[in-house]
């Protein structure tokens, strides 16, 4: 349960509904998951513009081969800390689901359903109600669960010269149900009472993509999101948003520094001012740098069971902070990769140790683990 100080100290608006926040993670609009595979977590993203699975890049997808589908399954544990103690929460994610075939050797399709936007959150506060000599003691919960997905329709055809290219069509889609409950003791004259209200989300946007790699063991990539509009519904409160899907920008390298060895770097820059009009207190929303930098070590292929190891580092600020101050995350990740049954089946497994702080004495520290499967009829 998050105390009553964090709180107040992160009370962001969504339309005409003012709630506080639980954790540094989900403030304003969500939590950004990133839209990362298991497989480009274990480098902390940087691996990211050249993963096929993680879609960000469309023109990866060509690198696709035979069909596939992908499945994704990610609990994260957060411990927030406040001047008034510290408290563990925990939420499950499904964060991504994608698909693609290969039309012959150049041409790829696929389909990528991935979490944009996580606001799941919930807070809970105990306190004394006196209204003229009456005293009651009440519980306050408050919380949101919803999200805004991104779905994607993705092409990617390779070029001579070692150049992929690519293109996608983004919707965007979600829901926030939000309640706020207050509920009495059994014997006080007081009447509980809870509210709730739902708004939906609707947007769309598009994106292209671009490798190169001139020899084998060099490449570069680049990839651009040009977001359209986005509203926000709210039918209780009869009120209605509109802002834009953030635009992206994002570039890789990678290279070959060793036997099997990769080192691979990313630097994205997300606009989320785009969406402030969707929130309509004076939080600080900004636009959002990152830059990750890993390692990938795969094992000679004449192994009798081919793996991959990987490392990374990340930074990065989140789009909507604690009142006016900015919330900055840290990263560290790890992962394994294993391919059985002759390629038809594919395991990864990773874990991100990430820590968050604002002003003052507000932190948070999360680890996700992601485990991802990779099957190939």
């Amino acid at each position: 349960m998050i105390r009553h100080v964090l709180a107040a100290a992160a009370a962001l608006v969504l339309p005409r509904v003012a709630l506080a926040q639980g954790t540094l993670g989900s403030q304003g609009l969500g939590f950004p998951v990133g839209q990362l595979s298991t497989h480009a977590r274990g480098t902390a993203g940087a691996i990211a513009e050249f993963d096929p699975v993680t879609g960000v890049n469309p023109a990866s997808l060509s690198t696709w081969g035979r069909a596939a589908i992908h499945v994704q399954f990610e609990p994260e544990t957060r411990t927030t800390s406040t001047a008034a103690g510290r408290d563990l929460t925990g939420i499950s994610r499904f964060p991504l689901l994608a698909a693609g075939i290969g039309l012959g050797e150049r041409v790829a399709i696929g389909l990528n359903v991935s979490s944009f936007l996580d606001r799941s959150w919930e807070t809970l506060f105990s306190g004394t109600q006196i209204v003229g000599r009456d005293t009651a003691r009440f519980v306050d919960r408050n919380g949101v669960r919803g999200a805004i997905a991104d779905t994607r329709f993705l092409v990617g055809v390779a070029l001579p010269a070692g150049v992929r290219v690519g293109a996608a069509l983004h919707a965007f889609t979600g829901e926030h149900r939000i309640r706020s409950a207050r509920s009495y003791d059994t014997a006080s004259a007081f009447v509980s009472f809870s509210s709730s209200q739902t708004v939906r989300f609707a947007g769309r946007a598009a994106s292209l993509g671009v490798t190169w790699q001139p020899v084998r063991w060099f490449g570069r990539a680049g990839s651009a999101r040009c977001g359209g509009e986005i509203d926000a519904v709210n039918d209780a409160e009869r009120f209605r948003a509109e802002g834009s899907i953030p635009n992206r920008f994002g570039i890789g390298a990678r290279a070959e520094v060793a036997q099997g060895l990769t080192l691979a770097a990313r630097r994205e820059r997300i606009s989320w001012t785009a969406m402030r009009p969707l929130i309509e207190s004076a939080t600080a929303v900004t636009d959002a740098d990152e830059t990750a930098i890993g390692l990938e070590y795969l094992s000679p292929s004449t192994g009798r069971l081919p793996f991959a190891l990987r490392l990374g580092t990340a930074s990065r600020a989140l789009p909507f902070g604690v009142a006016q101050a900015i919330v900055r995350e840290q990263v560290v990740a790890g992962g394994l990769g294993l391919v059985l049954s002759q390629g038809r089946f594919g395991v990864d497994v990773s874990y991100t140790s990430g820590r968050r702080s604002a002003v003052g004495n507000l932190s948070e520290t999360a680890g996700t683990f992601s485990l991802g499967v990779l099957i190939r009829p």
